[in-house]
């Protein structure tokens, strides 16, 4: 529905074109479909996907590493943790310098099904660096990180 303000017609729509936060948000919904269709084949979601990376990276990693990298509450951490345990991809081990803490571990179900995933997520990022041909993708991932690395308003006060 258009609204009238003055004498021009203003459709409100059009007022989030040139929002940065609305775009973002329209942008990461389309791409997280995208991607959830993709992992659905083979019964991971992005943030499974996000965490076996992360264990296969830095074997041993603990599990509040992975809520901290990730921005995942402890809770929901342990959760996740537990629903990759219990499916055999990841396994975790009493830490010796500090019994209180678990490392954590690919099994090799866990890594074979990651090499599985990476290849989906190789395509999936092929067919967005094709829908964003013409944009420089290095300088747009640089400015995603710039944008996720923005520090609180109150920091630059």
């Amino acid at each position: 529905m258009k609204k009238k303000t003055s004498s021009v017609e203003t459709d409100p729509t059009e007022l989030l074109e040139s929002q940065i936060g609305f775009q973002l948000r329209l942008a990461q919904l389309a791409v997280f479909a995208e991607l959830i269709d993709r992992m659905k084949e083979i019964g991971l979601r992005p943030v499974d996907l996000s965490v076996l990376m992360l264990i296969e990276a830095e074997p041993g990693l603990r599990q509040h590493v992975i809520g901290d990298r990730l921005k995942i509450q402890r809770p929901n951490v342990v959760a996740l943790i537990d629903a990759l345990q219990e499916r055999d991809l990841v396994g975790r081990k009493v830490d010796k310098m500090d019994r209180r803490a678990n490392q954590l571990a690919l099994t090799k179900s866990g890594g074979e099904l990651l090499a599985q995933a990476k290849l989906i997520q190789r395509q999936h990022l092929e067919r967005m660096q094709k829908i964003l041909a013409g944009v420089d993708f290095d300088n747009f991932m640089k400015g995603l990180r710039q944008l996720a690395a923005m520090p609180p308003r109150e920091a630059e006060e």
